[in-house]
């Protein structure tokens, strides 16, 4: 994910410890799993360190870099922004779906977030703060994304 202003990427990452050949033909990738993360650098890729101790299911940053928005127990959850930064610590749920909550995507002017049901209901909408969840797409409809004016939304769907 890039930064509000372009100048930082976010992304999941896992580093890797080495690749070898176990026999002919045949690689192992070996990873460090004990450095698993979210991570940011400079858009040029320097300056790489990790910021949160675990990947997040589908992060989904803010329009305004104030919140990142991700999956976490068949839920969708929001940290706040410190600076290039997030504050685990104050991670908050945001739906509370019988079903599941997957796959967030917030509006550009966040006061919407569009998620896909994990029963494959189709999508849902609610306050980009979390409250009750109103259905707005058919079985089938998923990964949905915000057009820039807020006016519609684009999906996939199968069938």
């Amino acid at each position: 994910m890039w930064s509000p202003d372009g100048q930082r990427l976010y992304f999941n990452h896992t580093p890797l410890k080495r690749i070898y050949a176990s026999q002919p033909g045949v690689y192992v990738y070996e990873f460090l799993d004990s450095l698993d993360g979210l991570y940011t650098s400079s858009a040029q890729g320097g300056n790489q360190r990790r910021i949160h101790s675990t990947s997040l299911g589908s992060p989904e940053l803010a329009p305004d870099g104030a919140y990142l928005y991700y999956e976490h127990g068949t839920q969708i959850w929001r940290i706040p922004a410190v600076q290039d930064s997030f504050n685990s610590a104050a991670a908050e749920q945001v739906t509370n779906d019988p079903n599941g909550a997957f796959n967030p995507s917030v509006s550009y002017i966040q006061n919407r977030l569009a998620y896909q049901a994990g029963n494959g209901s189709g999508i849902y909408i609610t306050s980009g703060s979390g409250g009750v969840s109103r259905h707005i797409g058919a079985p089938g409809w998923h990964d949905a994304d915000w057009e820039p004016t807020d006016s519609a939304l684009a999906f996939k769907s199968f069938g």
